[in-house]
């Protein structure tokens, strides 16, 4: 199956609809100018350290002031605030993901059509992210503290998925999982990590007369803003604007593209253009299955400290503990993102990851001892964690042209934010005492859809990529390509 789907074709040779060129696509031979060169593994090192680790240490930063409340409600918020009272926390959760979903796609349709740059563009949303972390230390009351989670959430509509937009402007299609992941676990892993940060400056309660909590969102804002100058010196713009580049590797980056997609070039972005992949049925399918990948994801983040203090265990040891099983699912995750790029299917890996994590919830959901629940924990977020870079690279891989990624980027990732509001609805404060039944029950039944939803993907593939092979199709209106399984 690898082999029926590595897809090369010769810069240039690519006319729509020829029979020639769809025997050049299929073949094999065809390849394109310094394909494992010395100059290509030097060129492929440079973009992989300018564009990973600085998009990665901004998300890494944001995703930890979007997922610090719980923090902050162990170290006196709750006290200080009454967020603990009916259904205020959930409000505040909430609160971040709707402006967070109707951002994504005029964020990144604009971000295509502006012209603006991506290091300007990126940076600049992780600073106004930076900024609004360090206002929440100064709210007097709940209200304004939920009103904060507004921009809050529309700054990071912004950064996600324009990051993963860019990354896959890059790369060939069975390269980028790799990257995604690593993007993504470097911000999944200082996460889990997050959680010791914040203990750590909790212990600053007292400095300059403020509680800890307000250390906590005043610290965890500045260090934003430093990833935010990061971003400015070292994000890398789009290929064709790539100034850290020969003119030799710019041309080896086109013929990858060219040989892998043939979607270099950018298209002229039109409003009627992207209603037209709004229409696109499987697009809103990456985005149902991001959507229920990043429910049990937000979930563990927003309420696994909290979970963990149930379990009889100190605020201490609650937010200590939070942290190794990220780290597990970091080290799980690259493994996984390996070998997916390597044996180029997805969708087994997908269905693997949700049942490792439908049986994690239900260690948690459904046993006693503390130490048997928590291994479930690590279960539960090894299995959600590997699957987010999964589904959104398999997204990717499956979709040609620009505009089309950058609808599907934006889709994808408002999908998720859904997945964090169902989230934070589904693990209510009244739930504390069952342990948060409901909650782990939802995120029971969303594995159990995601497997569903990959299966009925993975058969129209197979379907659409044995009438191109033997009926000549064109799938993507690109002789030769190949949808990824």
């Amino acid at each position: 199956m690898a082999e029926k789907q590595d897809v090369l074709y010769a810069p240039g040779s690519l006319e729509k609809g020829s029979q020639e060129n769809v025997e050049h696509a299929t073949n094999p031979a065809v390849d394109y100018p310094n394909k494992g060169s010395d100059i290509e593994r030097k060129m492929l090192r440079r973009i992989d350290l300018r564009l990973v680790p600085a998009l990665g240490f901004m998300y890494a930063c944001s995703l930890i002031d979007r997922t610090n409340l719980p923090n902050a409600r162990l170290s006196g918020m709750d006290r200080a605030l009454g967020t603990n009272i009916g259904i205020r926390y959930t409000l505040c959760v909430t609160f971040f993901f709707i402006p967070y979903i109707l951002v994504e796609i005029p964020a990144n349709s604009l971000f295509k059509k502006s012209g603006i740059r991506p290091r300007l563009w990126l940076p600049t949303a992780t600073l106004l992210f930076g900024l609004i972390m360090v206002c929440h230390a100064f709210s007097p009351n709940w209200q304004t503290l939920a009103g904060l989670r507004w921009p809050l959430g529309a700054f990071e509509g912004v950064l996600f998925p324009g990051s993963i937009l860019l990354i896959s402007s890059w790369y060939p299609r069975y390269e980028v999982q790799k990257r995604i992941s690593a993007f993504y676990l470097m911000g999944a892993s200082v996460s889990g990590f997050g959680n010791i940060i914040a203990y750590g400056f909790s212990l600053m309660a007292g400095l300059q007369g403020r509680p800890g909590y307000e250390w906590i969102f005043i610290m965890m804002g500045v260090l934003t803003i430093i990833s935010a100058v990061v971003g400015y010196i070292m994000v890398p713009n789009f290929p064709g604007q790539a100034s850290f580049l020969t003119p030799v590797e710019k041309q080896l980056v086109h013929d990858r593209i060219t040989a892998d997609r043939h979607d270099f070039e950018d298209e002229r972005l039109t409003l009627g253009a992207v209603f037209k992949n709004l229409g696109n049925l499987r697009i809103w399918a990456n985005g149902l299955l991001f959507c229920l990948s990043t429910l049990p994801a937000y979930a563990f983040s927003y309420f696994l400290a909290l979970i963990l203090r149930q379990f009889g265990y100190s605020v201490r040891d609650s937010q200590l503990l939070s942290a190794p099983p990220y780290i597990a699912s970091v080290i799980i995750g690259l493994v996984v993102a390996y070998f997916a790029d390597r044996t180029r299917v997805r969708g087994p890996f997908v269905i693997a990851g949700a049942l490792c994590s439908m049986t994690g919830s239900c260690v948690l959901a459904f046993t006693r001892p503390a130490g048997i629940r928590y291994f479930g924990a690590f279960l539960a977020i090894i299995g959600c964690q590997s699957n987010i870079p999964t589904i959104m690279a398999w997204s990717q891989n499956n979709i040609r042209g620009s505009t089309a990624r950058a609808v599907n980027s934006a889709v994808v990732v408002a999908g998720g934010g859904i997945g964090g509001i169902v989230a934070s609805v589904a693990f209510r404060s009244q739930d504390a005492a069952t342990g948060y039944r409901p909650g782990l029950w939802t995120t029971i039944s969303s594995q159990i859809v995601i497997v569903i939803i990959v299966l009925a993907l993975t058969v129209y593939y197979k379907s659409q990529n044995r009438q191109a092979q033997t009926q000549g199709k064109v799938l993507q209106n690109q002789p030769g390509f190949l949808y990824t399984l």
